[in-house]
């Protein structure tokens, strides 16, 4: 697991590193890291997550839900309090436009192509099955190389959905640099 944190003044990373898990002690640790180096950021922003912040419905067990959201503050959350610190949260988990679940639907390449009579698009000379989507419309279709893997994700989205997704290996497209 990744976790890092950024300036949002000079986009630059102030801090970064891999942890086995996402704990709330890994994120403490993390935010001691960067106030270490960086001094004492005004405001946090982050994303929903159970070490960030408690959300009824969510969290507690007890079937009345007593507690309301943010009425309950995770270990995270003292720190942040403790050193004075501001807490601003995502409305969504990743801060994703929507309607992407994926961050590979965001960072990617991207292609427009139109679905034929076979229910096919024709993609760098690969013929590629679009099921459940009308005939001549156009679908996008999102382009992620691994060139450490040797491979070629292709997801293909109509109307606001992926419709499809598949695997090629990049010694397919000989002729297309990514």
């Amino acid at each position: 697991m990744l976790i890092t944190s950024l300036d949002d003044f000079s986009r630059k990373i102030l801090y970064a590193d891999f942890f086995e898990q996402e704990t709330t002690w890994a994120h403490i640790k993390a935010a001691e890291a960067l106030m270490r180096t960086h001094g004492i950021p005004f405001r946090y922003y982050v994303d929903s997550l159970r070490v960030f912040r408690f959300v009824k419905m969510r969290d507690s067990i007890r079937r009345k839900h007593a507690l309301q959201t943010d009425e309950a503050d995770p270990q995270w959350k003292q720190v942040m309090n403790l050193m004075g610190v501001e807490v601003i949260y995502a409305l969504s988990p990743a801060a994703l436009p929507k309607p992407y679940t994926s961050a590979k639907d965001v960072f990617c390449l991207r292609e427009k192509r139109m679905v034929n009579s076979y229910r096919r698009i024709s993609l760098f000379n690969h013929e590629i099955e679009v099921p459940g989507v009308p005939l001549r419309e156009e679908v996008e279709v999102h382009l992620i190389p691994d060139p450490g893997k040797g491979a070629l994700e292709v997801r293909i989205w109509w109307d606001n959905r992926m419709v499809h997704c598949v695997t090629y290996p990049l010694r397919e497209f000989p002729r297309v640099h990514f």
